[in-house]
């Protein structure tokens, strides 16, 4: 059993470099594994099977079954399917670990938790000060194996509380010393993350902890110290929150609150908000409308769930976290000391991530998930020990089940793990060789055909081999999955204005302009769009909207300075000609014409 705890445990450790989507992709990978030893351990341990009664079963099976109805509604079909079939490995560990823990494995798997959480912290102090034995794009940034410090902070704010639940209940002076020291430990580098909303979270699960033991605390006093904090924390610089957060996670909310008007029953489609929210957002602010930038997330996971799932999926939700506070309620009636100290700081480890969850997505995060679902299974072990459905199932049905899950999963995650590193190897060499990136890209779809961006980066490629008939193949594929998307619909009309097909370029490079007005290039290329067609008072309107944007995109001087030459104003073609000589001084097809 002791070999379970570890692997549950170093979860969050879990990392591979190689892979493009080195964080996340490999711990689920690991739980998925995980998953596949408790089914087996499940199989071993009992020679007669009896099913525990679980509150939790039905609102985590209503969820999958409603996460495939919202493919009704999804762009992209395969989000929908991943979104279900990480819920689905969820749903397996949560099933299993209730059949095979028991109660006096709780508290053993917490402290495997707190101990191996340690390594998080200690190298995220390293990282803090510029030692890193992995060379992170992210620089003095105590992101420790988790991705960024805002993931690293929350799963922090679901372990805290179980430091509390030992230090009170400990015995051993040594062990009560260690597990304070892991607490400021866990302090500490919560503070250094600058996460707002693990800040909210993390005072909100202390107090609560305290509130429904029944200790008196001096609630004025601490909430003056936490605002104090807090503004003080937001005031520094260095290393310090992120410029415009607040801001922009507002414009974010708004909008995902009229998409979800706009589609109230199904949502977008589950893992469809990343794809929708770029087309139904309008007038989005800078800062969100990077080039080519997907926006990834609500920043809120309530919100999420409620727009990818509609009003039914929200309402399951609900249904969830009803029950969560229905055994919670009555566990803390009917258990004493140990056990009740235990129940509430797992209900404050569950609490405190949903506060957080308020403004940004843990519950897409593998470690926090796992920890979230792990939480859920010691409440129904809490709940529910001694309680067994009277049905009696046979074992060789779960051996199929295990058979198929493994095989199935298997051929998922090493199909997917593949496709991800060849992708990384792609995108890594995509300028310094592009002969080699191209090839890296057409081997990363052959393990993963649903992921648009190598066959945009193909495109891309062939679009500047000059293989137009070939760029639109791949940029058509790449759209099927993630049609909006600025940079590629640009790139669609380029082709397609290569090609003379001008009604389509002018379509997609509006597209473009309509997905993010703040991109200059787009602006330049429907203004070389429009000198071709003849329409010269249209390219000169986008040709000066591209200025506007960028003073210094000398594109846009030289192709005005060609209306103006062909007009006949030869000093205002002059003047732009000389302005693309400032900016670019080596740009040979000015000098022609300056001659």
């Amino acid at each position: 059993m002791a070999i379970i705890y570890i692997f549950v445990s170093i979860t969050p450790l879990i990392f591979f470099a190689s892979l493009f989507s080195c964080f996340d992709l490999p711990k689920f990978v690991w739980i998925f594994f995980i998953t596949c030893f408790l089914i087996f351990y499940f199989l071993k341990s009992k020679k007669d099977i009896s099913i525990k009664n679980k509150e939790f079963l039905l609102p985590i099976s209503l969820f999958l079954i409603w996460i495939i109805l919202t493919g009704i509604k999804s762009i992209n079909i395969f989000e929908t399917y991943k979104s279900f079939l990480i819920y689905f490995l969820f749903l397996n560990f949560y099933f299993f670990s209730t059949e095979i823990f028991e109660k006096k494995d709780i508290e053993k798997i917490l402290k495997f938790l707190i101990l191996f959480s340690l390594f998080i912290p200690i190298y995220g102090f390293f990282q803090l000060f510029g030692y890193d034995f992995i060379k992170w794009e992210i620089k003095n940034s105590p992101l420790s194996t988790l991705g960024r410090r805002n993931f690293a902070a929350e799963y922090l704010v679901m372990i805290i509380p179980f430091t509390y639940f030992f230090i009170l209940t400990s015995n051993n002076f040594k062990e009560k010393i260690f597990f304070i020291f892991s607490f400021f430990l866990f302090f500490l580098h919560l503070i250094f993350t600058f996460t707002r909303a693990s800040y909210i979270g993390f005072f909100f699960s202390t107090v609560l902890f305290f509130y429904l033991l029944k200790i008196r605390l001096p609630i004025k006093k601490i909430v003056s110290i936490f605002i104090f904090f807090f503004l003080a924390s937001s005031l520094l610089s260095y290393n310090g929150f992120e410029k415009g957060t607040i801001k922009s996670r507002i414009y974010i909310w708004k909008e995902t609150i009229n998409i979800f008007l706009k589609n109230p029953f199904f949502g977008v489609g589950s893992g469809n908000f990343k794809i929708n929210f770029l087309l139904y957002a309008k007038d989005r602010p800078k800062d969100i409308s990077l080039i080519g930038e997907v926006l990834e997330d609500v920043h809120n996971d309530f919100l999420e769930i409620l727009v990818e799932t509609g009003a039914i999926g929200f309402s399951i939700f609900l249904f969830l976290l009803f029950n969560i506070v229905k055994i919670f309620l009555s566990l803390i009636r009917k258990s004493k000391d140990f056990e009740r100290i235990l129940t509430i700081s797992i209900f404050c480890s569950i609490s405190g991530i949903l506060i957080n969850s308020l403004a940004s997505f843990p519950l897409k995060k593998p470690s926090t998930l796992l920890v979230f679902f792990l939480c859920l299974s010691f409440l129904e072990i809490l709940s529910s020990e001694n309680k067994f459905y009277k049905k009696k199932f046979h074992k060789n049905f779960f051996i199929f089940y295990l058979i198929l899950f493994f095989l199935s999963g298997f051929a998922i995650s090493y199909r997917g793990i593949l496709g991800n590193f060849y992708y990384k190897k792609s995108f890594d060499k995509e300028k310094l060789n592009p002969l080699y990136s191209k090839k890296m890209a057409f081997i990363s779809i052959k393990y993963n055909p649903f992921n648009y961006k190598p066959y945009f980066m193909i495109g891309n490629f062939y679009l500047k081999e000059g293989k137009y008939d070939m760029a639109m193949i791949y940029f058509k594929k790449a759209e099927k999955l993630f049609p909006y998307i600025d940079t590629l619909q640009n790139n669609i009309g380029i082709s397609f204005l290569k090609m003379k097909n001008y009604k389509e370029a002018e379509k997609h490079f509006l597209l473009s302009l309509r997905l993010n007005k703040h991109r200059a290039e787009t602006y330049n290329n429907i203004g070389s769009l429009y000198i071709e067609m003849g329409k010269i008072e249209k390219a000169i309107y986008y040709l000066e909207e591209c200025i506007k944007i960028e003073p210094n995109f000398y594109l846009a001087y030289f192709n005005l300075g060609i209306i103006y030459l062909e007009k006949n104003d030869r000093e205002k073609a002059k003047k732009y000609f000389k302005k693309v000589l400032e900016l670019n001084p080596n740009f040979q097809p000015v000098k022609n014409y300056l001659k």
